[in-house]
């Protein structure tokens, strides 16, 4: 991909998730039309314009909060990630869910590094329509993988990244397998990056019912014990972006 432009972040999210944005907008303008045209008691006025602000806020909160995660955060330029991982590596393996927007940027942040894709996309598991657009929209050219088998050498990558990923991975069990395959490539003193939202207050006042496609750190702890890795730092990027350092138990 080319560099990223600097509103590309939330153009994207309105273009493969236009849907849900269309819908929401339609709620809130036909409930705003409605408070401000038919003769309603009080109360039904009120919850009519509750109705109608409510959606048309969480649009606006939703691609406010995109575009600074996404455009205007440290998140893309990976200043904040040198000092949490060991050395220069010279191997790192960037696993993504169908849709690549880091792999770039990777690249120049460790330029002497083999940096290998890997596309974990399956279409039988991996059911959400925004993937599907994205990869209409930016065709794949990464390796595809299993979830739970990746190809690369047991110990073989200094550095594994996992951006914005691993939720789509819904299956607890199937999560788990990941990252034991995470766990098996990895290299004894590598670390994998988990750079994720989290379904929390934060992204819930800005995503609203969205947040509950992310998982809560219950659940994240849980798979990653269960794929024999242990977190080794957490820390947030943004209110709304957890990233934890992972390393093997």
């Amino acid at each position: 991909m080319s560099p990223r432009g600097p509103y590309e972040g939330v153009l994207n999210i309105l273009r493969f998730n236009w849907p849900t944005y269309a819908v929401a907008c339609g709620i809130g303008l036909l409930a705003l039309g409605i408070a401000g045209i038919l003769p309603l008691q009080p109360i039904s006025r009120v919850a009519a314009l509750v109705v109608g602000v409510v959606p048309l806020a969480f649009i606006l909160s939703s691609l406010g909060v995109s575009w600074w995660v996404y455009d205007r955060s440290i998140l893309h330029r990976w200043t904040w990630l040198s000092p949490l991982v060991p050395g220069r590596p010279a191997s790192v393996v960037n696993i993504h869910a169908g849709f690549d927007e880091t792999s770039a940027s990777l690249r120049s942040a460790f330029p002497d590094a083999a940096v290998t894709v890997l596309d974990f996309y399956d279409p039988r598991d991996h059911t959400e329509p925004s993937i599907a657009r994205a990869r209409a929209a930016y065709p794949s050219s990464a390796q595809s993988v299993r979830a739970e088998a990746w190809g690369p050498d047991s110990g073989s990558a200094q550095l594994i990244m996992c951006c914005f990923a691993v939720h789509e991975i819904r299956n607890e069990a199937q999560r788990a397998a990941f990252f034991r395959e995470a766990r098996r490539v990895v290299a004894p003193a590598g670390r994998i990056v988990l750079i994720e939202h989290q379904r929390d207050l934060p992204n819930f006042l800005a995503f609203g019912p969205g947040a509950f496609h992310f998982l809560s750190s219950r659940a994240w702890r849980r798979s990653i014990d269960d794929g024999g890795l242990a977190i080794e730092r957490t820390l947030r990027l943004t209110p709304f972006v957890t990233v934890r350092i992972l390393a093997r138990r």
